[in-house]
């Protein structure tokens, strides 16, 4: 199944060769690339859900621990709304991963009410 017209396709189940993984956007270990996050924060907030994407294997290997702008550039081009939304932050720390969280908890709410 290609998406948005792409011949690496995001989604396609038990299929080795286009794996869909989980992308931390800041990183566990965020050492230079991300001045302005200390390690204790990185270690607070490196799990947290508004701080993860789906994101193909092989581009998810390619941007690593690489700064924010950097992973901006792979993140536009994602199928994935949920995705391709965070390249659209001007920079990605503690405020942006705290809002990114509550919306998806909005947004779990909505899709698989409990009644």
């Amino acid at each position: 199944m290609k998406a948005k017209g792409v011949s690496e396709p995001e989604n396609i189940p038990n299929d080795e060769e286009n794996v869909i993984n989980v992308e931390h956007i800041l990183p566990e270990h965020p050492e230079n690339n991300w001045p302005n996050i200390d390690p204790e924060m990185a270690s607070a907030l490196y799990k947290r859900l508004g701080n993860m994407v789906l994101m193909q294997a092989s581009k998810n290997s390619l941007i690593g621990n690489s700064t924010f702008s950097e992973k901006k550039k792979v993140l536009k081009d994602s199928a994935f709304a949920l995705t391709n939304e965070v390249a659209k932050e001007s920079k990605w720390e503690g405020k942006q991963i705290k809002e990114r969280q509550a919306r998806l908890a909005r947004l779990a709410v909505e899709t698989w009410p409990m009644s």
